[in-house]
């Protein structure tokens, strides 16, 4: 072994010239995916894509010049949760949902699952981005950039989280209610100047018991009577359909039937 022989120094040091290089090529292609994304979710989308890279000195660099701008994007990223959130709590945006009194609700949505669905959407648009982001604020917990972001952080997660306990809190303290007042009432009724027959079914039991069915998708804690109400769905639709079926062949008669035959069936159609 000679010792005195360089070939591996000169080796070695055109290897550590050729990482050196490539550090700087993928600290560039960093800075250029930062400059051209579009949202703050792109952008720790393109850091957990070099995630195992990140802690090469040069790429490290690279990326410690951009966090304050990124807590700056977040912080713009907030104050547009808020605009959507204080905008749209009370009134629907037109076109894309229905439009009613309260939060946007898609259209296969009851009202008070759609607005938590809507809310637990906002909360995630913010929640997301601040679990990537607090090393990097903890780093740099002095700048000015950094508190402002955290106190906003912390009033916009507040009156979105007290937003979705509310409503659920009011729809809870109802259901009571509902659920004794609609299942006494007949599930057949007779109406108009013929004398037809409909379901009685009230719409509000309906809506109910699809909230209860989108609140335990949501793992939701279910308040006994609903619970127990939900457990008999089956049955109701089930009796519905039936009745359904019972109130359009009567009705089918009652108009079709020949006033000869009316005296002969009188008994029966009462």
């Amino acid at each position: 072994l000679d010792i005195s022989v360089k070939q591996f120094d000169d080796d070695f040091y055109g290897f550590r010239v050729t990482i050196k290089e490539l550090e700087e090529r993928l600290g560039g292609v960093l800075n250029q995916g930062f400059d051209t994304a579009v949202t703050i979710s792109n952008s720790f989308k393109l850091l957990d894509s070099f995630a195992d890279l990140l802690e090469r000195d040069w790429i490290q660099s690279s990326v410690e010049r951009k966090h304050i701008d990124l807590i700056s994007a977040f912080g713009g990223e907030l104050r547009r949760v808020e605009d959507i959130f204080q905008q749209n709590r009370n009134a629907s945006l037109l076109g894309k949902f229905y439009e009613r009194d309260g939060p946007p609700l898609y259209a296969n949505m009851p009202p008070v699952s759609g607005a938590l669905y809507w809310v637990r959407g906002l909360i995630e648009r913010v929640q997301a981005p601040m679990t990537h982001l607090q090393p990097v604020m903890k780093a740099l917990g002095e700048a000015d950039e950094t508190r402002d972001v955290l106190r906003m952080f912390d009033s916009i997660a507040s009156a979105l989280h007290s937003f979705e306990a509310d409503m659920y809190g009011n729809w809870c303290s109802v259901i009571d209610q509902i659920s004794l007042d609609k299942l006494t009432q007949n599930l057949l009724v007779r109406g108009g100047a013929h004398g037809d027959v409909s379901v009685n079914f009230d719409p509000a039991l309906t809506c109910l018991l699809r909230e209860v069915r989108y609140f335990k998708f949501f793992s939701k804690e279910i308040p006994e009577s609903a619970d127990q109400l939900y457990t008999n769905d089956r049955m109701f639709r089930q009796w519905c359909e039936m009745l359904e079926v019972i109130a359009f062949k009567y009705n089918h008669m009652l108009h079709t039937m020949l006033d000869v035959e009316k005296p002969l069936l009188k008994a029966q159609m009462k």
